[in-house]
């Protein structure tokens, strides 16, 4: 049987090329991650996101590579002649990459992969000494020393020991705090039988809030006034990720503000409080912003541009045995490392965090002036999410054609969720009255060109609207804690009681878990809409519609996000 053997000519044509490609690739990769990773945020795209993912792994993947071809290079005799100067040089350029997504809780590995890769560079720069270019070498060495180092800095504080700690108010023990823990061990030892045996030197005294008239005049935001509205309830309430709960200030201080403002407003803030949470989780804007972030991005710049300085000056002198390839191959790195910081510069200065810090700021006019810039040069899109919904049906997942045999071959793989998505997950995207006239004239357009299906759509406003007076009707109820935490454990009982007089009959169907209380009404919603008269006119409908799967596209496809109310959903939603 003849082995399979790659060509000689092929060989040496690797031989040739493969440090070149391998470092043109990587800078590939780092400019087109910049350029696609805020898209991440503004899609609900399954592909959209997996190519995401994948780019960051394969630049990490071609970094670790092109060291090895250069550390192996530099003692492989029968390799064709680079220059080993040259090479040395593009070896730093490999720690300037790009911040990973989703793996927060193995920052401890990125930590080691940043030693190994400083150790892997430190180890070509002394294998080429003497180095004629060693002081470039080592401006860009220091670019990326710092930049790998807020890529691992970024990682470990968004991982969720760090941010519980962070998270944590501070402690306010007061003068009896030793007493009443020592009190408090002895009644738990059994050393003590009561309160007073245990001589707790304080009362717990559980007292009502006072109840405050909410004031219902609505406030208009600027776009500004958003930014940084959004961004103190992100530093409120970040804590919700990690399941802090908060008391009676924090629940006052947020119901009073929502009372004062419009349904497209408050969602505004919303938008922008999820885009802190985002960079927080997914991004180095938690490290970068800061003053001496701001100071490292110019340092990292003032580096690399030293470093293009000093190689110009070697190369003039010493440009008569370097391959002209090398040398624009040299340029484009280093022009593009240039680039790619200007870049993160410009985006840092007109991002929502510095607006947000600039609050104390007089100017309304320079606060909208870098607003207006950062939208007509369309730095973060014209949209803060993806203006859609998915969802997730019960009813259409057990009448959908299922191909078993594939479905067992993927499981076995561990990618059911990755198919799932795909198969049984469908959005209905969200539209603004601005956007409606427009937006069905070209899909209309689309459809009779290309014979396509409409996807649906929903009046994004006045759906904003209908959550947000359901929600304000329930916080004018709750005009006490105790209220408050009664209409959250309500499980559909206030539209049985309005709804039938035999409502003691039906109390089984809502005393229940909260995935379970879920899973019931997304049953009932299915079956209300398909037996009763569909009316189109009736947006309530669609709107109770299009909540439910939402509600259950959250509950069985991302159960991480309600982490603390899903219980055995998976079970149940298979037995149902």
């Amino acid at each position: 049987m003849a082995s399979l053997r790659i060509p000689d000519k092929w060989k040496s044509l690797w031989d040739l090329w493969d440090i070149r490609v391998a470092v043109l690739l990587s800078l590939s990769y780092q400019i087109l991650l910049i350029s696609i990773a805020s898209l991440r945020k503004r899609s609900g795209n399954i592909f959209l996101t997996v190519f995401v993912w994948s780019s960051y792994l394969l630049a990490d993947w071609v970094a670790t590579f092109a060291l090895g071809l250069i550390a192996s290079g530099l003692n492989d005799c029968g390799k064709p002649a680079l220059d080993e100067d040259l090479i040395t040089f593009w070896a730093p350029f490999f720690c300037i990459t790009a911040f990973s997504l989703e793996d927060n809780e193995l920052w401890i590995r990125h930590l080691l992969q940043l030693i190994i890769h400083l150790l892997l560079v430190a180890y070509v720069f002394t294998q080429s000494l003497p180095n004629g270019l060693w002081i470039p070498i080592s401006l860009v060495y220091l670019a990326g020393f710092i930049k790998y180092f807020e890529r691992t800095r970024s990682l470990y504080l968004a991982s969720l020991a760090t941010l519980k700690t962070s998270t944590l108010p501070k402690p306010t023990a007061g003068s009896n705090y030793v007493r009443l823990m020592e009190a408090r061990m002895k009644l738990y030892m059994g050393v003590c039988k009561s309160k007073d045996d245990a001589s707790i030197p304080v009362d717990i005294i559980l007292a009502e809030a006072i109840e405050v008239e909410p004031d219902h005049s609505v406030k208009t935001y600027l776009e500004f006034e958003v930014v940084q509205s959004g961004y103190r309830f992100f530093n409120d309430f970040k804590g919700l990720i990690v399941d802090l709960t908060y008391g009676h200030r924090e629940w006052q201080k947020s119901r009073d503000f929502f009372f004062k403002t419009s349904p497209k407003d408050a969602f505004r803030i919303m938008e922008v409080e999820l885009n802190f949470l985002y960079d927080m989780l997914y991004t180095k804007m938690v490290v970068v912003h800061k003053k001496w972030g701001f100071a490292f991005r110019f340092v990292c710049l003032g580096c690399i541009v030293l470093a293009l300085e000093r190689f110009v000056s070697h190369h003039h002198m010493h440009h008569t045995h370097i391959h002209e390839v090398d040398i624009y191959i040299t340029y484009t790195l280093i022009i593009g490392a240039i680039g790619l910081d200007l870049f993160g510069i410009i985006k840092l200065i007109f991002s929502d965090w510095t607006i947000a810090k600039l609050e104390n700021f007089k100017s309304k006019v320079v606060l909208g002036l870098m607003l207006f810039i950062r939208k007509t040069i369309s730095l973060d899109g014209k949209h803060r999410w993806s203006n859609s919904l998915s969802q997730h049906s019960l009813i259409s997942y057990c009448l959908k054609e299922q191909f078993k045999w594939i479905e067992k071959l993927v499981d076995h793989f561990g990618a059911m969720d990755f198919l799932d998505e795909i198969l049984y997950k469908n959005s209905v995207h969200v539209e603004s009255d601005n956007d409606l006239k427009v937006l069905k004239w070209i899909k209309k357009a689309v459809k009779c060109i290309f014979r396509a299906k409409e996807a649906e759509t929903v009046n994004g406003d006045r759906l904003k609207k209908f959550i947000f007076e359901e929600l304000r009707d329930k916080a004018l109820k709750a005009k006490t804690s105790k209220d408050a935490k009664e209409i959250c454990s309500w499980r559909g009982e206030r539209p049985l009681l309005e709804a039938s007089r035999s409502f003691w009959s039906l109390t089984e169907s809502v005393e229940v878990e909260y995935d379970e209380s879920v899973l019931r009404w997304h049953v009932a919603t299915e079956l209300c809409h398909l037996t009763e008269d569909n009316n189109d006119k009736d947006e309530s409908r669609q709107f109770c519609k299009i909540l439910s799967k939402y509600m259950l596209y959250l509950l069985i496809m991302r159960p991480t996000m309600m982490s603390e109310v899903t219980g055995i959903v998976h079970i149940r939603f298979q037995d149902t």
